[in-house]
């Protein structure tokens, strides 16, 4: 919702009248990180280190959601080649773990302020 509210405050939303525009938010869960508290996560954090314990389930269903948002488009005639994602935080996190496990041929993938989960996972 944050990231539609800066989309409308400059207009993105309405100037780009050929794109599409989809802003999924995360589910509200407990996020360990945060003392348990319960907000928006894509997964829960366990810390802030590479060492850190990762919700690998979770994100696995994370990137499921986005690559099954792909295929939604797909289905409805939109070549994956012309389909961008990206994420801040969190949803950056998903938004490359799923660019990289998609079997789709994507036009790109934005991801900020964050970091590639499940990392060993792949090749170097």
């Amino acid at each position: 919702e944050s990231w539609l509210e800066v989309f409308d405050m400059y207009n993105i939303s309405k100037t780009a009248r050929h794109v599409k525009f989809i802003f999924p938010t995360a589910p509200i869960r407990p996020i360990t990180l945060n003392y348990g508290m319960t907000m928006t996560g894509w997964f829960d954090a366990f810390g802030l280190d590479r060492s850190a314990k990762e919700d690998e389930q979770g994100i696995l269903e994370s990137s499921k959601y986005v690559n099954d948002l792909i295929q939604d488009e797909v289905n409805n005639g939109i070549p994956s080649q012309r389909v961008m994602i990206g994420g801040f935080s969190q949803g950056g996190a998903t938004a490359l773990h799923a660019a990289l496990t998609t079997t789709h041929s994507l036009a790109g993938v934005l991801a900020l302020s964050t970091w590639l989960p499940l990392s060993s996972t792949f090749p170097k």
